[in-house]
């Protein structure tokens, strides 16, 4: 599993949310904080709150919380959300697909990292990220 841009901005930006627990912030701070730019970020938000993860509040001063507690939220949930790569994606890549019938070179090698790299997703929180 190889995470892609918009899955590791939806865990930093948790992450964030998850350090300020208690603050409404806004789209534009957390843009400008974690070097987002603004118009990707209004997607990532707008997945985040309809999936339940943050709370979203409009007007002047609106902005985003953290919706769950942080210990509540795995990481491969937040994957899960953005993911539009299949579950037998080739490592290579490519957009080829790998399975037992049909195995690229490095199929069985990398099988065994792949479930651990999963198994760390579906154990890590992001309260664990919190600093």
């Amino acid at each position: 599993m190889i995470i892609n841009k918009t899955q590791s901005y939806a865990i930093r930006v948790l992450e964030l949310l998850a350090q300020k627990k208690d603050i409404l912030i806004s789209a534009k701070k957390i843009s400008q904080n974690l070097d987002i730019p603004y118009k990707y970020l209004t997607r990532v938000m707008t997945k985040l709150s309809e999936s339940q993860l943050v709370n979203s509040y409009r007007g002047k001063d609106g902005g985003f919380m953290i919706a769950k507690e942080p210990s509540e939220i795995k990481l491969k949930d937040i994957i899960d959300i953005f993911s539009n790569e299949s579950p037998h994606q080739c490592i290579y890549g490519d957009g080829s697909i790998c399975s037992q019938k049909t195995k690229c070179t490095l199929h069985d090698k990398w099988q065994n990292s792949k479930e651990s790299i999963n198994e760390s997703f579906l154990n890590t929180t992001i309260q664990e990220l919190v600093k």
